[in-house]
């Protein structure tokens, strides 16, 4: 009995530190961070290639065994949207927003898959936020060109649709 009191207790423990971001499942499997970085250069490679399916499974993965790192939804995501799975990759950018709130990728890829979904008051609202987070890094300036075109495009459209 009390063999399983002590049992309870470290997956208790083990379940409070993964949820508070303390170890990721990787770390409790043994994979080291270069084991994770190896595995995102296969997925990313894979998205690099075209072979957006195998890519996609690849970055699921890599969300699942690592919770924390921001970089795998947003990869999820953008091979999602590849495959026209519009929905699911905004699901993934939702999730890479939450790591990662200052990225004006994500912004700009939720934007995207908002468009696809004809969801454009969703759309500029992620685009606006693309926009503001771009113009803090300079890093980012084909990515706040592209978000200002888009938004200037959305808003000119919506527009014609109020007209009418």
């Amino acid at each position: 009995m009390k063999a399983q009191t002590s049992d309870l207790q470290v997956l208790r423990e083990t379940l409070e530190a993964l949820l508070t971001g303390q170890v990721s499942v990787a770390e409790l499997r043994g994979l080291s961070e270069e084991n994770m970085e190896a595995v995102y250069g296969i997925a990313y490679t894979l998205y690099t290639n075209g072979k957006y399916e195998q890519a996609a499974k690849v970055f699921q993965f890599l969300c699942i065994y690592d919770h924390l790192e921001g970089k795998y939804p947003l990869g999820w995501g953008a091979s999602l949207f590849m495959q026209g799975d519009y929905a699911q990759a905004l699901q993934a950018f939702a999730q890479a927003a939450v790591l990662d709130i200052d990225n004006p990728e994500i912004h700009l890829k939720a934007g995207e898959c908002n468009l696809k979904l004809g969801e454009h008051e969703a759309a500029e609202m992620a685009l606006e936020a693309a926009i503001f987070y771009a113009e803090q890094d300079a890093r980012y300036a084909a990515v706040l060109k592209r978000a200002k075109l888009l938004l200037t495009a959305t808003q000119r459209k919506n527009k014609q649709k109020e007209a009418v």
